[in-house]
């Protein structure tokens, strides 16, 4: 949800890191003597050139920030030249940074020295993008916070600091006091908020743009609308750079006016005869104003004694706290005053006649009183300071402290870290080598079911090589007992055998289907009631005779059985035979199925024994040897 606009001239959005107005680089108290660091927070409002001071340290993110705009193109709204930037302190002629002090202005002693290398007194540093620190011609400006003094620069320098990721917001958040990425409303919001509180006065003759208590108050009370709290003025008015509200100038027709007061002046009154008997009255003497500076209008009466300042503050708005915040102030000057009654501060009322001799004259009073009040005034600003110290002491044991915790819980994130690593590295080896046992598990299943197959293989070729053995002998006795039937025949009367062909018998012919590459056929010779079955391989011409197709059907099937002839075809043909010619054509064909397969399995156990002895090593030459043999069937 968008915040609701501080006035109507500003752009509705949100200063990117709210602040009071004494914290803003248009509002940052202003201090010529040279001793405070010029040291606004950044991003709390716009910031412009004019805004920096000439004769008061500047921080070290100022002058970072002064760096960039010297490294931008000429075209720039925002380029300076590099040597402009001497006009700054910290900054040499060339416009590098200053390593060395100016003659005469060097530290002196060790408190000086300590001074000078305390990071407390450098102010803030400038960030890049990502809240690194920024190298500038190999200058590492680090600011003050104790984390920073060790942390490495990114790569981000003042030659490639437009090209970091998010440099529109970024840039914005700098320049312009709000985080927006569209540059058209940064602008629009940086120009409402300078129109609104820091206004350019045509006729001003004091300076009086920045720093103004007039908006001052404006800006709080603004603030105070915007997040529902109520602020207060917070700057001291010793801390106002020389102005408060009656010094403001007035502009009217073109011509500047100034209210001025003429001083009052008395001359001493002659006492009386009894003077001795009753108190002179003297004038009370005049303080100086609060800030140290001479204002135009703070010329009053003598005879009047200054009021004094408030001493009851209201409470200020807490996300505004910073370390030079009020609620501190307060807690610094009730410290100074706890350990120095007499010292001075500013919400308490000057010394009186009272506190002085009465036997002085009206002059060596005043200067008595004048004195009084600057020792007292020197006695509470080196209370101030020490307090200062302290506090910049606690904050950076404060620091120190953070970053041994920080380091701490960095120290136990990592072992936690590799505590897990290693939890998560066993169980990743202990899953590998479960995988691995399972993988071991499914080989040796594989192993033994080859195996298996092996035997069982093993035994289907005993069982095949039995059955073979076992019609072969089958054969074998059926040939003997059809040769002796034969010539059992022969030896049968002649007219017995003339009536066994006259009267033919039917009979079956079976072939052996398994084997063969013959071709069986029955043909008719013209003979009376017999019927001849001639059988020849196939591509020759049929015998035209049985004694012709007998010795052809022997010269063939020994020439066939050496080259791997196997034997009869498939399908065997049937024809009715008389009984003579089935028993001359079944003992014939039983012959050269016998000799043909008894070559055949010659040959199968030649190769089955060739095969044993390359199985182990020679795997490819045993598939070209199934694939000869194959052929050769």
């Amino acid at each position: 949800m968008m915040a609701a606009p501080l006035m109507p001239e500003i752009s509705p959005l949100s200063p990117a890191r709210p602040a009071y107005y004494r914290y803003t680089p248009a509002g940052f108290p202003h201090d010529p003597t040279g001793r405070a660091v010029w040291d606004p927070k950044i991003g709390s409002g716009p910031i412009r050139l004019a805004m920096f001071p000439t004769d008061q340290p500047l921080s070290h993110a100022a002058m970072q920030l002064l760096k960039l705009w010297a490294a931008l193109p000429k075209d720039d709204r925002f380029h300076i030249p590099v040597k402009t930037l001497v006009q700054f302190k910290g900054f040499v002629r060339s416009g590098a940074f200053q390593t060395k002090a100016s003659p005469g202005e060097g530290a002196k002693t060790k408190q000086e020295k300590a001074a000078r290398d305390n990071p407390s007194n450098h102010g803030s540093t400038l960030y890049d993008a990502k809240g690194e620190l920024i190298a500038i011609e190999g200058t590492i400006l680090r600011g003050c916070l104790a984390s920073d003094q060790v942390r490495q620069p990114s790569l981000i320098t003042s030659e490639n600091f437009t090209r970091q990721v998010d440099y529109e917001p970024w840039w914005n958040l700098i320049i312009n006091g709000v985080y927006v990425a569209d540059s058209t409303q940064a602008v629009i919001y940086a120009n409402g908020w300078l129109k609104t509180y820091a206004p350019e006065k045509r006729f001003d003759t004091h300076g009086l743009r920045f720093r103004r208590v007039s908006c001052e108050e404006k800006h709080n009370s603004d603030m105070s609308k915007l997040f529902g709290k109520k602020i207060t003025y917070p700057t001291p008015r010793e801390y106002c750079g020389g102005y408060d509200s009656r010094s403001e100038s007035e502009d009217e027709n073109g011509v500047v006016k100034q209210k001025k007061k003429k001083r009052k002046t008395t001359t001493p009154k002659k006492s009386p005869a009894n003077a001795s008997k009753s108190k002179p009255k003297v004038s009370k003497p005049v303080a100086p104003s609060a800030s140290g500076y001479k204002s135009s209008d703070d010329d009053t009466d003598t005879e009047k004694t200054p009021a004094p300042l408030k001493a009851k503050r209201k409470p200020l708005l807490e996300s505004f706290g910073s370390d030079n915040g009020d609620g501190e102030q307060s807690e610094q000057e009730q410290e100074s005053k706890d350990q120095n009654p007499n010292a001075l501060t500013p919400t308490e009322p000057v010394p009186n006649n009272a506190d002085i001799d009465e036997d002085m004259s009206d002059d060596e009073r005043q200067l008595a009183a004048d004195k009084k009040l600057l020792e007292d005034r020197a006695i509470a600003i080196a209370e101030k300071k020490a307090a200062k110290r302290r506090r910049a002491e606690e904050e950076a044991k404060r620091q120190a402290d953070e970053e041994a915790k920080r380091r701490a819980d960095e120290e136990a994130k990592r072992q936690a870290d590799e505590e897990k690593r290693r939890q998560e590295e066993d169980e990743a080896r202990k899953l590998r080598e479960q995988e691995e046992r399972e993988q071991e598990e499914r080989e040796q299943e594989e192993r033994e079911q080859e195996e298996r197959k092996r035997v069982q293989e093993e035994a289907q070729r005993r069982e095949e090589d039995e059955r073979s053995r076992k019609d072969l002998e089958e054969a074998r006795v059926q040939r003997v007992r059809r040769e002796e039937q034969r010539e059992g025949d022969q030896m049968q009367p002649k007219g017995k055998e003339t009536n066994a062909v006259s009267q033919p018998q039917s009979k079956r012919l079976h072939f052996n289907e398994d084997i063969g590459t013959a071709v069986f056929s029955v043909v008719d010779q013209g003979l009376t009631s017999t019927t001849h079955a001639w059988l020849w391989p196939k591509g020759f011409m049929p015998p035209i005779s049985p004694e012709g197709w007998a010795r052809c059907s022997v010269a063939y099937s020994v020439g066939a059985a050496d080259v791997g002839f196997s034997g009869i075809s498939k399908g065997a043909r049937t024809a009715n035979l008389s009984v003579a010619e089935i028993d001359r054509v079944i003992s014939h064909v039983q012959d050269i199925y016998n000799e043909v397969f008894n070559n055949l399995v010659g040959l199968k156990r030649e190769r089955e024994e060739l095969e044993k002895n390359v199985e182990d090593n020679q795997p490819l030459k045993k598939v070209r040897v199934e694939e000869a043999s194959n052929e050769q069937a």
